[in-house]
This record gives structure tokens, C-alpha cells and sequence, in this order.
């Protein structure tokens, strides 16, 4: 399996080496107010696919992100787990009109 997976990678590389060197034609892009830029047609290609590989980072959630809040019930009120062990317990009230 790891023989078929390296001849499928030397495959792609071969495919995308081809890919940039047949083109190689300068191209055009423009822009507002008269601005362009001349490159590469691959150099083009390459830079808008990075660019929408990173929106799409960036719009992606993330493993990192705070996690949703769970649906509570009378244990998350009461807080009984053992982060809490040995701490003394603080009741508070609310009253009318104030937090």
C-alpha cells in the first residue's frame, strides 16, 4: 500500500510539472482604476488557489474554538463537580430590579 501511495505522489507531481510548464503564457490581470498585473498564467493560478485555501481556513471552525455551551440542568446550577472540592461554597440571590 505505501508502494501504490508513493507511485500515486510521483504521478500527481509529474501531472502538476507538466501542468505549470505548458502554461507558461504571461497573462493579464486587472484591476480598478487602469492597474494590472502581468504574470504567469501557473503564477496566477497558484496564488488565487493559496488565497482560497486560506479563506477557507479562515472561515472553517476551528478545534481551538470555545466549545458550545452545554444544555444545563439542575447539576450545572448546582456545580457538584470536583474542580470545587475544599473551595467554600458562595450562594448568591438575585433580587428584583438588580443582577
Amino acid at each position: 500500500m505505501r508502494f501504490f501511495l508513493w507511485i500515486v505522489k510521483v504521478a500527481l507531481s509529474c501531472w502538476c510539472l507538466s501542468f505549470a510548464v505548458k502554461n507558461t503564457d504571461m497573462v493579464a490581470v486587472r484591476y480598478y482604476l487602469g492597474y494590472q498585473w502581468d504574470a504567469p498564467l501557473v503564477l496566477v493560478l497558484l496564488v488565487f488557489f493559496c488565497l482560497g485555501v486560506l479563506v477557507g481556513i479562515a472561515a472553517s471552525p476551528h478545534a481551538n474554538a470555545a466549545p458550545a455551551p452545554r444544555a444545563g440542568g439542575v447539576a450545572d446550577l448546582l456545580d457538584l463537580s470536583d474542580r470545587h472540592r475544599g473551595l467554600p461554597l458562595r450562594f448568591t440571590t438575585r433580587r428584583a430590579g438588580r443582577w
